[in-house]
């Protein structure tokens, strides 16, 4: 039998807080962080944590990029494993109201999705020059090189370039650093 984990996060502890409780949210110099929708997610979000407006972009930004992410899992999980309509029916979640989630269906069926995520994969695969960060932003990269600098000057390009591609010994990747290797020199050179 299947071991059940521990499901999604509901986060009661962010959503259920006073206005009191908020945590204030200090922005580094990178946080520059229109539409309805966008204020009224804003307005949420200014409910429940103390951002400056400076911050109201780079907010959206992020959860625009987390919303991408949830959507991407639910397809890997709900719609790419099985051939049918009614077999995705079958199994879809049930923390996605079911309005929404034949939605997503339709959506994901229409032929033009079908066609622009095909040039996206075939796009991705293209890409060989990848970070070695994982989840880690360039933001918080660029911020900690900062922070080390003794004058706390800003990092330039080739310094969070060559950062943002180390290689940790005894690990593979898919790509040689030889590439790498050489726009780190390029970059150094253009600076």
């Amino acid at each position: 039998a299947k071991k059940k984990g521990r499901g999604p996060t509901v986060l009661p502890h962010v959503h259920n807080r006073i206005m009191d409780e908020r945590p204030v949210i200090i922005l580094n110099s990178y946080g520059h962080v229109p539409d309805n929708a966008k204020d009224k997610v804003w307005d949420y979000v200014q409910r429940k944590y103390l951002i400056s407006s400076k911050g109201k972009h780079w907010t959206l930004e992020t959860l625009k990029e987390k919303w991408k992410c949830w959507k991407c899992r639910i397809k890997a999980k709900y719609y790419s494993p099985y051939e049918t309509y009614d077999e995705r029916w079958d199994k879809r979640p049930n923390t996605i109201p079911e309005n929404q989630f034949k939605d997503l269906l339709h959506y994901w069926d229409n032929e033009a999705t079908k066609e622009e995520s095909e040039r996206n994969i075939c796009n991705r695969e293209l890409a060989t020059d990848m970070h070695t960060m994982g989840p880690t932003s360039f933001a918080f990269l660029r911020e900690q090189l900062k922070q080390e600098d003794p004058n706390k000057q800003e990092p330039s390009k080739a310094k969070v370039y060559g950062h943002s591609r180390k290689r940790k010994p005894g690990k593979s990747y898919k790509t040689s650093f030889d590439e790498i290797a050489t726009n780190i020199l390029r970059t150094k050179y253009k600076s």
